[in-house]
């Protein structure tokens, strides 16, 4: 069965052509160096998975941690520079900060302040050089971390952030996503291919399977109220 299980990007390629009824499903074996009408099929799927991780900022697939030592005396860390050195972020996750000295049991809550209320009172006068162990973080308007006070230790950082969304490339790519929605993708091609072959029986029978599966997916796969079923 194709239902609830895990499916890569070319069996979800395959699966919608499958569904759409084109010719020469049990022909394909491989998505690279596609062309016509199984390029489209291509192009379909991974539009349908970049749609899906765009719709939501706060979707929990998408959802990551990071770890990192702050340096003594400086205050502010670039996302993409060491020691963070990420390369997939989206946002931050501003309420997940955490630190600790050493070990884990002196962890603390680091709290968040907007950036410019933090610009006002931290980012002035002596405050930029009083050193000790941060309790305040903000974002930057360049998406940098600034911690207050300034850390004098390498103090250890927790805290979780939304990665960007990705492609699919290779036949093996697999979304990161719970493998009981991967035919939301199939849905979503499908919505394509009805609307490129003007074929509306198709586009609506896709529309409306994407719609039960995204119903089903922001009960599980969104925080708080949405995750807890209570709309």
């Amino acid at each position: 069965s194709w239902y609830g299980c895990i499916m890569n990007y070319l069996a979800l390629v395959k699966r919608a052509i499958s569904e759409a009824g084109a010719s020469g499903v049990n022909n394909v074996t491989t998505v690279a160096n596609a062309s016509g009408e199984l390029l489209r099929f291509t192009q379909w799927i991974n539009q349908a998975w970049i749609d899906i991780q765009n719709k939501r900022s706060d979707w929990l697939f998408m959802r990551k941690s990071v770890q990192f030592n702050l340096i003594a005396n400086q205050a502010e860390y670039p996302v993409t520079s060491a020691p963070i050195s990420l390369t997939d972020y989206g946002s931050w996750i501003v309420e997940s900060f955490r630190i600790y000295k050493d070990t884990i049991s002196n962890e603390l809550r680091l709290w968040y302040l907007d950036y410019i209320p933090f610009r006002d009172t931290y980012l002035l006068n002596t405050t930029r050089t009083s050193y000790s162990q941060p309790n305040v973080v903000t974002v930057s308007p360049s998406k940098s971390l600034i911690f207050a006070l300034p850390p004098d230790y390498a103090y250890t950082v927790l805290g979780d952030y939304q990665r960007t969304a990705t492609n699919l490339v290779a036949d093996t790519d697999i979304p990161d996503l719970p493998e009981r929605f991967h035919m939301m993708l199939v849905y979503g091609a499908l919505k394509h291919y009805g609307a490129y072959e003007s074929y509306p029986e198709k586009f609506t029978f896709a529309m409306e399977e994407y719609a039960r599966l995204n119903r089903q997916m922001e009960i599980d796969q969104l925080p708080g109220l949405l995750r807890n079923g209570r709309f």
